[in-house]
């Protein structure tokens, strides 16, 4: 069964905010382009919950993501492209295009396929398929296109946070504290 278009912008969305660690905690990061990242990620998310975006911004805030993921390389690099594919889901959603659906499944699919490429040890995965599960259950129920908010109250990391998203001392000290980046490409 194919999920809702909703669906596909909560999944999507919900694996950016999982890997965006990747990138705002690396060294040397602009502060803007974590603004850019932020606000592509808020956009999706608001999408998922049922607001409205103009198509013409979020394509504005999608490539700014893009660009802020060029900008740096491995995991973070992979980071900007879950991030844009994320907004990208969104935009498509509301530029109301032909075939919106397949697309803004296609770019789920590849928001989720790059944030589990940037986080290696398979904890992303197990997280994105129990999103899956969730959002298919819904689907398989629901009578409308909306989707439930709970699924945003539902922990990013079901078998608990991976030691890269949690918090470590050198963060609170001011410094950095992502693990380095690896080649993921």
């Amino acid at each position: 069964m194919a999920l809702p278009i909703r669906a596909c912008i909560a999944f999507a969305a919900r694996a950016a905010r999982r890997v965006e660690p990747l990138y705002s905690n690396q060294p040397n990061v602009d502060p803007e382009n974590i603004e850019k990242i932020a606000k592509a990620i808020a956009l999706s998310e608001s999408m998922a919950r049922g607001g409205t975006i103009d198509s013409v911004v979020g394509g504005v805030v999608a490539r700014a993501a893009a660009g802020a993921g060029r900008e740096v390389a491995g995991a973070a690099a992979l980071v900007g492209r879950v991030v844009a594919a994320a907004a990208g889901t969104a935009v498509i959603a509301a530029a109301d295009l032909p075939d919106a659906a397949t697309h803004a499944a296609r770019a789920a699919a590849n928001a989720a396929r790059d944030a589990d490429k940037a986080d290696e040890n398979e904890s992303c995965r197990s997280a994105l398929r129990n999103d899956l599960d969730l959002l298919s259950e819904w689907a398989a129920t629901a009578s409308d296109n909306s989707i439930p908010t709970a699924i945003f109250e539902e922990p990013l990391w079901p078998d608990g946070e991976p030691d890269w998203f949690k918090k470590d001392a050198a963060a609170e000290d001011g410094e950095k504290g992502a693990p380095p980046l690896a080649d993921c490409s």
